[in-house]
């Protein structure tokens, strides 16, 4: 009679520690791209909710005969400002809310004022507004007459 073979039940410490070495060797290796994806998203969604806010503050200029946009680029607040306004404007951060830095370049103060009349023409030049975080960036430049456009 033969000797029966024992099966082996469970795994050797030597492929324990060859597996988590092949994923800790796979986490390392995806961090820096899903890094760069995280901001580019948050950099979009900064972005398309300023944007938003701009398309509010045109609308509300032409209910309450004129309406300012105001970006704070320290904190990276925006928010709209009336004289007439019985209810609350929209407001957001974009510090706060995704991380994200404000800037507007070739600006030097620190609050930016993109102002509308009562028919919701833009009264400045153009006006750019740049979000960054990490290596991403998008931008929103509003023309002379009010017009959005997101880069």
């Amino acid at each position: 009679m033969l000797p029966r073979m024992r099966t082996r039940r469970g795994y050797s410490l030597i492929e324990l520690i060859i597996v988590l070495a092949l994923l800790a060797l796979a986490i390392g290796l995806a961090y820096p791209g899903a890094r760069a994806a995280a901001d580019g998203w948050a950099v979009r969604a900064a972005r398309d909710a300023t944007a938003s806010v701009l398309a509010s503050t045109r609308a509300a200029a032409v209910a309450h005969r004129g309406a300012e946009l105001l970006v704070v680029q320290a904190t990276g607040e925006v928010l709209t400002r009336t004289a007439r306004s019985p209810r609350p404007l929209p407001r957001l951060s974009v510090t706060t809310d995704w991380g994200v830095a404000l800037s507007s370049p070739g600006f030097a103060g620190d609050t930016v004022s993109i102002r509308y009349d009562a028919l919701g023409l833009g009264r400045v030049a153009s006006r750019t507004l740049r979000f960054e975080r990490g290596a991403s960036s998008a931008g929103i430049t509003v023309s002379a007459y009010g017009r959005i456009r997101r880069w």
